[in-house]
């Protein structure tokens, strides 16, 4: 039976999924049977999931289902901070309805206080899906680009109390409301670009000349990725979710995956580098990596050298009483400080096994047999 996981968090209100919640889940595939799950950590399970309360699905029709989704499925899980001024927005959101809608215009105390009080109740989810619902856009091309010859104009929305990027365009509409963020005539040329995105789209572009910098307030939640100009060959491709801009590409090349707190140049060395991977080798026993896989499926090692020429040339495995706990025993060329015994440990539980002798090691990936990423010779 295929697992898949369900999020923490609903896809259409966003609100935690708590255990006795009602909840509609959804996977497709062709697979007639499927076991949903949940982890409160780190996912272990084949394929994730949507999943939704049961009274949210209620108020959106099929339709829009997948449209709301798209607008509120996150990049990445966001923090507790970001959680908390999202609860404060739906509350002075509420409160100002209130104060509008209400005949005598209550202070605005009262309003949030009455704000407050409802959002404690399982409508706030309703009005979390219903606010969506109405915000989300009629964009009908999810993909468009923009050039780089050209000015490049934005558009921002407003979504939840914090501003997104709504579009890119070439040419300024008649309304006045976009905003010019590159210009190639510039007397400075840009020749790189920082884009801020937090865990619903991107925030912010900058468009700037490596020679100057950039004085950038570090914000919760929001990380700014770097790229150069030239490697983008002269188009900005664009991807929305109907709302806000997702994701920027460029006319072969994808932008880098590594995110900074604030606006950062593109070191020319880091300390961590590529190397060359081992090749699987031909019949090879991964008996000793699969035993791993039943303590914990993200096992990874990694084996830092301290000195030059240092290779491993044994690993050794000691298994707990019932196999509640795991060591390993690293052997290498150079002599390291006395170890606890191994016979030590053999008194106590169970044996040391043993997955070499090695030679030369080197990094291999993950198998297609699913073993757990191991130092090879």
């Amino acid at each position: 039976m295929k697992s898949v996981c369900v999020p923490r968090h609903c896809g259409l209100c966003r609100y935690q999924l708590n255990v006795g919640d009602f909840i509609v889940a959804g996977f497709t595939d062709s697979f007639l049977g499927i076991e949903y799950v949940q982890c409160r950590g780190r996912c272990h399970h084949d394929e994730k999931g949507v999943g939704c309360h049961i009274d949210c699905n209620n108020i959106v029709s099929p339709e829009t289902f997948s449209e709301i989704h798209e607008v509120t499925a996150p990049d990445f899980e966001p923090s507790t901070i970001a959680n908390k001024q999202r609860l404060r927005w739906l509350r002075s959101w509420l409160a100002s309805i209130l104060r509008t809608a209400t005949q005598y215009r209550l202070p605005l105390e009262i309003c949030s206080d009455i704000a407050s009080r409802a959002l404690e109740h399982e409508y706030e989810r309703r009005l979390a899906v219903w606010y969506i619902d109405g915000i989300r856009g009629e964009v009908k091309s999810r993909v468009s680009r923009v050039a780089l010859a050209k000015k490049i104009y934005a558009r921002t929305v407003d979504f939840e109390g914090v501003r997104y990027i709504a579009r890119l365009t070439n040419t300024t509409a008649a309304d006045g409301r976009d905003i010019l963020v590159f210009d190639p005539t510039s007397r400075t040329p840009a020749d790189r670009l920082y884009v801020a995105s937090d865990h619903l789209g991107i925030r912010q572009l900058l468009f700037t000349n490596s020679s100057g910098g950039c004085a950038i307030k570090q914000e919760p939640d929001v990380w700014w990725k770097t790229s150069s100009l030239n490697i983008l060959s002269g188009v900005i491709r664009v991807q929305t979710d109907g709302l806000k801009l997702r994701k920027l590409t460029g006319k072969r090349v994808q932008l880098p995956k590594v995110a900074w707190g604030q606006p950062s140049s593109v070191p020319n060395r880091v300390r961590v580098e590529p190397i060359c991977n081992a090749e699987p080798t031909f019949r090879e026993d991964v008996e000793f990596y699969q035993a791993l896989r039943t303590m914990d499926e993200s096992a990874l090692w990694i084996f830092m050298p301290l000195h030059a020429g240092e290779v491993l040339t044994e690993i050794w495995k000691y298994d707990g009483p019932l196999r509640e706990a795991i060591a390993l025993l690293l052997k290498t060329l150079h002599p390291l400080p006395p170890a606890p015994s191994r016979d030590g440990f053999t008194a106590s539980g169970g044996p040391w096994i043993a997955a070499g002798p090695f030679g030369r090691s080197r990094l291999r990936p993950r198998s297609p047999s699913g073993a757990v990423p191991n130092l090879k010779g």
